[in-house]
């Protein structure tokens, strides 16, 4: 009923309300007057200066919080709201604004908002770039680089994202992203800090990432559709790395968490949870980069026909193929082998995808140096799943551009005595030749290559390397067959008659009929057709799904499709595959296993591995005493079983024995020196064993003062060792009480430290080695122990 002390009256707040609503006022045009600069046709007081005085009178007096709180925001909705409609018809324009000044009051309202309203001041900051740019782009700088702390500020809200997305599009504005010559170096190093940031940010928080490179992409295809300008082509190389991250952004995993991302897919397998809905937003939003990226580079590229857009099928694709190549040479260099689906593989893989997806654009000039390093990227020890994209890539690149199966051929002449490359990775390149003949088989220009080939092919057949000799007899003997049948074809190989009888003789004699059957399931090899199955589908989809990649690298055509509509209009890649045997195995779920992957099959029906899931961070929340506390009261007794290895002196074996101590209940563990438990080789055994143990240091020559000081306390000394009066272990009973002593690795117990124990016991044995390993013999023992006390009890 009263009017508010900050000036507004029933009928602004209302109005004020309405454009919180998002409810746009009725014009009113013949109230605009002289102090309505922004020329809207709402009352006078809701113009910029009556805003501005009413932000004033709101904080200097603040009798009601949220009543004060509700109308500072409704004011930054009119402000964004007068800020869109400025030059709308019957308003005077943007003439008497002042963009500095009004800047500088927005940007000091964000300490005062909160997380939901300060998407509206930025988004309302993002309308004035072009204005501030103009005439003091420092400033502009300054602020954004003052703005972003205050959102990290609040990562944890519900409103992040948008507020995320609404301070991109202020950062990474058109203006600064692609701004004039003089101004890119300054630009850049903000812009570059930023996005660093926002990328670190987005390793936690899904989704922030996206916002960023979606932003960046858009603004880039903008620009390039008006033409490909200097600006432009600095912005493009300025934040290559954006492009290439992009390519490889996503989920990865090491193997220690692999164990709870499994249990994470399982449960948003079952659905119908909100935590389910979460993981797969998770899921969908890492994918999501990698698309638009690619639909970026796809859309881009396209320009390229146009003759005054070459430079981007030159230059810059240039510049993005020896990039992604010299990120894999970077990998493949810290990490020669790797597990598959790991963080290296998924690396690899992606980037490998992504020039495939490419390759159509490489002109010849780019091709004769990209298809060297494809070479050697074969060379280095790839998982099935890379190893066959880079074959494609090649193959593909050679039938593009037939001169340069002269490199190929190169490869495949050489000798077993030179060290140009290793034998086993020469089925790449026999794979290659492979499909190059298939598809030159029928053309007349091309039979001086294929005679190259196949006489290349004749030479490895007689390799001692079993796979490049089989996979040569197989390329032989199928190739032959074909030509066989070819009338037309024929007489070009009369010089191979001696297949006729060749052929026949390897099948039946040689490895060559066995091996052509375990072909079949080489995916590259025996079911891809390397030029009429290179489609979206395949590349995207298919071949990651069939090497056994993890889901979230298997891409479908909808979320494709979702990403970009260019896809839907483009005419340069096919989307769908059409090829049958390779749409039935995707619909089975058949995984194809190449012959040089020899990997076990598992059942789902009958028995399946159930593991114990131990706590986990429980170290962050409780002091390890109290821990060990909790542990002992949950069975294990104070009083028991106390294993001596003093003598034992290798890292590895006293890991093995901690963490068989600590897995059946031994009270007490005594070592000859504590520092032991810092050593690598011993925590790699032991997996932490020893924070949950009771650990003592007893040095060798004390030995027999320890060892009699517990035979006073009533414990019974046992060595485990194999003397003139030794017990079999298994018929012994062990004492509740009971101290274990185990002997070195050559020598095993002394004779003068034997003489201090009640008894020794030895494990039978049927073979012909003297001794078993300490660590195994102390397993043993210490398992009989407690089968009889804390197993069964």
């Amino acid at each position: 009923p009263r009017k508010p002390s900050g000036g507004l009256t029933r009928t602004q707040a209302l109005q004020l309300s309405n454009l919180a609503l998002g409810i746009p006022p009725k014009p009113s045009f013949e109230k605009v007057d002289s102090r309505n600069k922004l020329g809207i046709g709402i009352e006078p007081s809701l113009a910029v200066d009556g805003m501005r005085a009413s932000i004033h009178a709101q904080r200097q007096v603040n009798p009601l919080g949220p009543l004060v709180a509700h109308a500072l925001v409704c004011i930054w909705k009119g402000y964004h709201f007068a800020l869109l409609t400025r030059g709308c018809e019957g308003g005077k324009g943007n003439e008497d604004i002042d963009a500095i000044e009004l800047f500088k009051e927005l940007s000091d309202c964000l300490d005062t908002a909160s997380g939901r309203d300060i998407a509206v001041l930025l988004k309302s900051l993002a309308l004035l770039v072009p204005e501030v740019m103009k005439t003091n782009p420092q400033l502009l700088l300054e602020k954004i680089q003052v703005i972003w702390p205050l959102i990290l500020e609040i990562k944890d809200n519900v409103q992040f994202h948008a507020v995320t997305s609404a301070f991109v599009t202020l950062a990474f504005h058109p203006k600064l992203l692609i701004c004039c010559h003089e101004m890119q170096d300054s630009v850049m190093v903000v812009l570059q800090q930023l996005f660093t940031e926002v990328l670190d940010v987005g390793e936690v928080h899904t989704g922030c990432f996206n916002i960023l490179v979606s932003q960046i992409c858009k603004q880039w295809l903008s620009a390039a559709a008006r033409g490909v300008t200097l600006e432009l082509k600095e912005s493009l190389f300025g934040y290559f790395n954006v492009i290439v991250e992009g390519c490889t952004f996503g989920q990865l995993q090491k193997r220690s968490i692999r164990p709870q991302n499994d249990v994470e897919e399982y449960v948003a397998s079952l659905g119908g949870l909100t935590t389910n809905e979460l993981k797969l937003t998770y899921r969908e939003g890492d994918t999501h980069v990698r698309l638009t990226v690619l639909s970026f580079l796809m859309e881009l590229l396209s320009f390229g026909k146009d003759s005054h857009c070459l430079w981007l099928r030159e230059t810059f694709l240039s510049r993005l193929m020896d990039t992604l190549i010299e990120k894999d040479i970077e990998v493949s260099g810290i990490r020669a082998r790797y597990f598959p689906n790991s963080i290296f593989h998924r690396i690899k893989f992606r980037l490998w995808q992504v020039i495939l997806v490419l390759i159509p654009f490489v002109s010849e000039v780019q091709a004769n140096w990209l298809i060297s390093k494809l070479f050697k990227a074969l060379g280095f020890d790839n998982q099935i799943s890379v190893k066959h994209t880079i074959e494609w890539a090649s193959t593909l690149l050679i039938l593009n551009y037939p001169k340069l199966v002269s490199s190929l051929l190169a490869i495949l002449d050489y000798t077993e005595s030179d060290a140009m490359i290793r034998p086993a990775c020469i089925l790449s390149f026999i794979s290659i030749s492979f499909h190059v003949f298939f598809h030159w088989q029928n053309q007349l220009k091309m039979v001086s290559a294929n005679h190259l080939i196949m006489r290349s092919w004749l030479k490895w057949t007689q390799s001692h390397h079993f796979n490049a000799r089989t996979y040569a007899q197989t390329s032989l003997a199928r190739t032959w067959e074909e030509l066989r049948t070819n009338s037309e074809m024929r007489e070009c190989y009369k010089d191979f008659e001696i297949l006729n009888e060749l052929v026949p003789f390897m099948k039946k004699h040689g490895e060559c009929g066995k091996f052509e059957k375990k072909l079949q399931t080489n995916l590259f090899f025996s079911q891809i057709n390397a030029k009429s199955d290179w489609n979206v589908e395949c590349v995207l989809h298919h071949l990651p799904l069939l090497t056994g990649m993890s889901p979230q690298e298997v891409t479908s055509l909808d979320d494709l499709l979702a990403v970009s509509p260019f896809w839907g209009k483009q005419n340069l890649v096919r989307l769908n595959s059409n090829n049958s045997k390779l749409n039935e195995m995707v619909e089975n779920y058949i995984a194809v296993e190449d012959t040089e992957a020899c990997e076990e099959e598992y059942s789902t029906e009958g028995d399946v591995q159930r593991k114990v899931a131990p706590w986990t961070d429980v170290e962050e929340l409780f002091p390890k005493e109290i821990l060990r506390g909790i542990y002992n009261q949950k069975g294990k007794a104070p009083n028991g079983l106390i294993l001596v290895a003093s003598l034992v002196t290798k890292a590895t074996n006293l890991g093995g024995l901690s963490r068989t101590c600590e897995i059946f209940g031994v009270s007490e563990m005594v070592i000859s020196n504590s520092n032991i438990l810092q050593d690598e080789l011993f925590q790699k055994l032991s997996v932490t064993s020893e924070k949950w143990l009771n650990m003592s240091e007893v040095r060798a020559p004390d030995l027999p003062d320890y060892l009699l000081c517990l035979k006073r306390q009533g414990f019974t000394l046992v060595g485990v060792e194999q003397t003139a009066q030794s017990k079999t272990l298994l018929s012994y009973q062990f004492s509740k009480n009971t101290v274990l002593v185990l002997g070195s690795e050559r020598t095993g117990i002394p004779v003068g430290l034997i003489h201090h124990l009640d008894e020794c016991i030895e494990i039978p044995q049927c073979g012909f080695v003297r001794s078993l390993n300490v660590h195994v013999s102390g397993a043993l023992a210490i398992w009989e122990y407690a089968k009889q006390y804390l197993i069964l009890s």
